[in-house]
């Protein structure tokens, strides 16, 4: 069966729509849509006339060159152009999905070749990662007032990620009904890849959102034993217009707290790293890390041990933020026996 390109993309994410999350979806139509931009300008042709048995490794390998020169935020719809060359991790993710998209339809009998099975991937950057400190965590939280709506929400953001691990959209889509106070857990439900999982609530966090839904939520404390009443009622809201927070505020928050801060390595993510970090040193298995981070395959897990192996090395355990010692509870309940 021969068909074109244009075809060859339809039958492709119609395949992602039926299977994978919205936000996956719009990432293989943006990563595949760029490489099939280039095959359009590089050949001066539609992708309904360019058939898909035309497409050569050559081809992969070109864009990968073209990749290579471009400088970083070309044409993107909101950032301006950075005179800095895509970085590998970038090309890496785009032909990462080339390769799905490739192998979907060689596995389909769309092709008659593998066509990605000699590609080889350029190597990963291997970046430092330098999780937070305690006075960085400090300098944090003194810009936030709990005493007041935002500032108390501000709190329960960044802590949801820092002692409880979440990453910022589960923070974002973070539900009353998941939040179980008297067991000290928070129940994860709409994670990446759809995997589900239970988090241990860390004190400071506990009281943070206990207080958020007492003030600011209208819920009094003998709602508070029924609250798996309140279904999908996000738990924290935008201030003016008393909508669910989304991961856009989240990110804007980031940016202020960088801007004021001055820590310049700042952003969402860092805050599960330093969870990771944190966890490991303070004498967590990574066995047990694996599940509280939600990962599947504990290779991405043990990165966390390599780091946190690093830091102290260099750093020492003294000066990185402290988790609360309810996570290692059972450990030295174990060795006291």
């Amino acid at each position: 069966m021969c068909i074109n390109l244009k075809q060859a993309y339809e039958l492709f994410i119609l395949e992602k729509e039926s299977t994978c999350s919205p936000k996956s979806v719009l990432n293989y139509k943006n990563d595949v849509g760029y490489f099939l931009d280039f095959i359009k300008d590089d050949r001066q042709q539609g992708i309904e006339q360019i058939s898909l048995d035309s497409v050569t490794l050559n081809d992969i390998k070109r864009y990968v060159v073209m990749l290579r020169k471009r400088p970083k935020l070309q044409n993107h719809q909101f950032k301006p152009t950075v005179n800095k060359p895509v970085t590998n991790t970038t090309i890496r993710t785009y032909t990462r999905h080339i390769k799905v998209f490739f192998n979907f339809l060689y596995n389909e009998e769309y092709m008659q070749k593998n066509i990605m099975k000699k590609f080889k991937f350029v190597k990963k950057e291997q970046k430092a990662i330098v999780p937070l400190f305690a006075d960085e965590v400090e300098r944090i939280d003194k810009l936030f007032n709990d005493k007041c709506r935002l500032g108390l929400r501000n709190l329960c953001i960044v802590h949801l990620m820092l002692d409880c691990g979440l990453r910022s959209g589960e923070v974002a889509r973070l539900c009353i009904n998941d939040v179980y106070f008297d067991k000290n857990l928070i129940f994860i439900r709409a994670s990446k890849g759809h995997k589900e999982r239970l988090i241990t609530l860390a004190p400071r966090v506990k009281r943070y959102l206990y207080k958020y839904l007492i003030l600011y939520r209208e819920i009094t404390e003998s709602q508070l034993s029924n609250l798996r009443a309140y279904k999908d009622d996000i738990f924290l809201l935008q201030v003016k217009d008393v909508k669910p927070i989304n991961q856009n505020v989240i990110k804007q928050l980031f940016s202020r707290i960088k801007r004021r801060t001055g820590i310049k390595r700042l952003k969402p993510h860092l805050l599960r790293h330093t969870f990771a970090t944190s966890y490991i040193l303070g004498g967590g298995d990574i066995s047990s890390l694996r599940l509280l981070l939600g990962h599947s395959d504990i290779k991405v897990t043990e990165v966390y041990l390599h780091m946190s192996n690093t830091v102290m090395i260099s750093t020492g355990y003294d000066n990185i933020y402290r988790l609360d010692k309810i996570y290692f509870k059972r450990y030295s309940d174990t060795f006291n026996r």
